[in-house]
C-alpha cells in the first residue's frame, strides 16, 4: 500500500490534534498551522493526480465543496475563522476516504467531505445531552429558571440543552463563556436570550460584571464549543466507522 495512504491520516491527526489542544487552551490557532498543513496536502494532491493515483475531479469536487461550505458557514456565522480554515485544509489533506480502511462497520462514505461534516455536526449536537444532564444535576442550587418564570416555555426548552446556569464564582467569561442573561434597561427585569448577541469580549465582561453587581448568585451562560476538538473526533469516526447519518437512515428505512 502506498506510503501516502498512511501519510494523509497522520497529517490530519497531527493538525487536528495540535489545533484541538490550542482551541481548548486559548481558543486561538496561529494561521501558520493551516498554511503548513494546507501546503502539505496540496503537494500530496499534485503528486497523486500526476501519478494517476487520484483523478482530477476526485480532488476538485471535495475541495470545492469544503470551500463553499466554509464560505456559506462563515457568512451565517455558524463557525469561527479557524474552524472554516480547518474545513478547507481538510479538503486538501483528505479529499477522499482513506483506502487503507478495508471495510467500515457502518455505512461507507460516498463523498468523504460530506461524511466528515455530517459526523462532526452530529458529534457537536450530542453535546446537548451533556448540557441537559449537567443542568438537571445542578438543580440543587434552586429552580433552574428562578427569576425567569415569565420566559416562554420554548425558550426555556432551548436553553436547557444549549446553555448552563452556573454560580457567579464559576464564571470564566470570554472567550470561554458569554452571557445569555441580561437586565432589561426598560423594566429592570432579568431576561434570557437564545444566544449571545455580543461579539466584543469587553462588552461581554461588562454584562457579567453588571449581573454580578446586581446580586445575582447564578447566571445563565453560553459556552463556546471548541469545534476543532469536535472536528477531530468527527474525523476519527469517519475513517473508523463511516457515515453515521447514512448508517442510521439505512437502519431506519432499510426494512
Amino acid at each position: 500500500m502506498p506510503l501516502l495512504e498512511y501519510l494523509r491520516p497522520l497529517l490530519v491527526m497531527a493538525m487536528l490534534g495540535y489545533a484541538s489542544y490550542k482551541d481548548l487552551r486559548t481558543r486561538e490557532i496561529n494561521d501558520v498551522v493551516w498554511v503548513i498543513f494546507g501546503a502539505s496536502g496540496l503537494v500530496i494532491d499534485v503528486y497523486d493526480v500526476a501519478t494517476g493515483s487520484m483523478g482530477l475531479l476526485d480532488l476538485i469536487l471535495p475541495v470545492a465543496f469544503m470551500v463553499i461550505f466554509a464560505l456559506v458557514s462563515g457568512y451565517f456565522g455558524f463557525f469561527g475563522g479557524a474552524d472554516l480554515l480547518a474545513f478547507v485544509v481538510l479538503g486538501l489533506l483528505q479529499p477522499v476516504a482513506p483506502r487503507l480502511v478495508g471495510s467500515y462497520p457502518g455505512f461507507a462514505p460516498l463523498f468523504f467531505p460530506l461524511t466528515l461534516v455530517s459526523n462532526s455536526v452530529l458529534v457537536g449536537a450530542s453535546s446537548s445531552v451533556i448540557v441537559l444532564l449537567k443542568n438537571i444535576a445542578s438543580r440543587g442550587g434552586g429552580p433552574l429558571f428562578s427569576g425567569h418564570e415569565r420566559e416562554p416555555f420554548w425558550r426555556k426548552l432551548v436553553l436547557i440543552i444549549s446553555a448552563r446556569r452556573v454560580g457567579v464564582e464559576d464564571v470564566r467569561g470570554p472567550p470561554y463563556q458569554y452571557p445569555v442573561e441580561y437586565k432589561d434597561p426598560n423594566t429592570g427585569d432579568f431576561r434570557l436570550r437564545l444566544r449571545p448577541e455580543l461579539e466584543d469580549d469587553d462588552e461581554a465582561i461588562k454584562v457579567f460584571e453588571g449581573l454580578k453587581g446586581s446580586g445575582r448568585t447564578r447566571i445563565w451562560v453560553s459556552y463556546t464549543i471548541p469545534f476543532l476538538f469536535v472536528l477531530a473526533f468527527g474525523y476519527i469516526v469517519s475513517i473508523s466507522f463511516g457515515d453515521v447519518a447514512l448508517f442510521l437512515i439505512s437502519k431506519l428505512f432499510g426494512g
